[in-house]
């Protein structure tokens, strides 16, 4: 998965392209976002909104994790993390 691959540049009749090898799994129309990091540049996948239906399906289901998890019991007090004496640190 994070094998290195080498791609050119290339002009179709409009704007720019870079050919993305097969290995990688990407179907032809897939939409990605462009993250311009200075000397990189990353995809990322373009995903479908969540409806509300769905995003309060995964905050029911957490929550329920949650709650599964039962109380929380006695609360544990640390010792105290003595710091040495570094002179010139």
């Amino acid at each position: 998965m994070n094998a290195i691959t080498r791609s050119k540049v290339f002009l179709p009749d409009r704007g720019m392209a870079l050919h993305l090898p097969d290995s990688l799994g990407i179907s032809e129309g897939a939409e990605y976002e462009l993250i311009d990091h200075g000397v990189e540049i990353v995809l990322m996948p373009v995903r479908p909104p969540e409806s509300p239906t769905e995003r309060e399906a995964q905050w029911t289901k957490m929550i329920d994790a949650m709650r599964a998890l039962g109380p929380v019991g006695e609360i544990e007090v640390r010792e105290p993390i003595e710091f040495p004496d570094r002179p010139g640190l």
